[in-house]
C-alpha cells in the first residue's frame, strides 16, 4: 500500500505542468543593478550598470532605454503522453521590460511599461523644465 502511494506521488510530481510561479520577476533578476540606480545619475554610469540596455527612442532632450527579459518555461511532462492526447503541452513564454527615461543625459524616471502614462516623454519634459 505504501509503495503504491509513493508511486502515485512520484507520477504526479513528474507530471506537473509549468506555472506562472516559475517565472522570476525582472526586478529580482536585475536587483543588484537596480539598487545602484539614482534619479539624476549620468547616462554613462547607467550604461556601465546596464550594458544590455538599448535605446528605444529619442525626442528633443529625452532619451528612452529599454531592458527586455524573456523567459521560456518548458513543459517537461512526458512527450509520449502528449502524443497520445493525454494533455496539451503548455510552454510558457514570458517577456518583461523595464523602461528608463533620460532628460539631458540624466536619469529622470524608470519603471515597467504598465507603470507609465501613455506619453511619458511629454510629462518628463514638462516636469523638469
Amino acid at each position: 500500500m505504501k509503495s503504491n502511494l509513493l508511486l502515485i506521488c512520484l507520477l504526479l510530481v513528474g507530471c506537473a505542468a509549468p506555472s506562472q510561479q516559475d517565472i522570476r520577476p525582472i526586478q529580482a533578476v536585475y536587483a543588484k543593478q537596480l539598487a545602484e540606480l539614482k534619479i539624476g545619475m549620468p547616462l554613462e554610469e547607467f550604461r556601465k550598470a546596464f550594458p544590455e540596455a538599448y535605446p528605444q527612442g529619442q525626442k528633443a532632450d529625452t532619451t528612452a532605454y529599454e531592458i527586455e527579459l524573456k523567459q521560456v518555461i518548458l513543459d517537461r511532462r512526458r512527450q509520449v503522453d502528449a502524443a497520445l492526447g493525454l494533455y496539451n503541452p503548455q510552454n510558457i513564454i514570458d517577456v518583461q521590460r523595464l523602461w528608463f527615461y533620460f532628460y539631458n543625459n540624466r536619469l529622470a524616471q524608470w519603471g515597467r511599461p504598465q507603470d507609465w502614462p501613455e506619453r511619458p516623454d511629454l510629462i518628463i519634459e514638462r516636469r523638469i523644465r
